[in-house]
């Protein structure tokens, strides 16, 4: 609608464990989350403005995407490999994917991965 703005936002998604919950002390409690995942979600999610992207997934969370147990019965998500990120505070190297749309046919897509 002319006049309302957008909404436009980023997200990093990312597979791991992590701790979720009320944490605290009796005078200050904030219900939150907390781990190397979160970290590795959110470096994700601030780096789609370097590649020009909404939304990037990591390799753990794409591994879960393109698995059987990953997807509904004849859903499928086609990802574009992006490349490799450094994230502070890790020693290994991510290899980051794009996730670029929900196919709901087998016969529709060959590869989950697109180059």
């Amino acid at each position: 609608e002319p006049g309302v703005p957008r909404l436009r936002f980023r997200c990093g998604i990312n597979t791991a464990r992590v701790m979720v919950g009320n944490f605290g002390c009796d005078y200050r409690i904030s219900y939150t989350v907390m781990g190397d995942g979160v970290n590795v979600a959110s470096r994700l999610e601030s780096s789609n403005k370097t590649f020009g992207t909404v939304a990037m997934v990591s390799e753990s969370a794409f591994s879960g995407a393109t698995s059987a147990e990953g997807s509904s019965e004849g859903e499928r998500v086609v990802f574009r490999k992006l490349g490799r990120l450094a994230v502070p505070g890790r020693a290994e190297v991510l290899t980051v994917y794009e996730p670029l749309l929900t196919v709901h046919s087998h016969a529709a897509v060959n590869s989950s991965v697109t180059n």
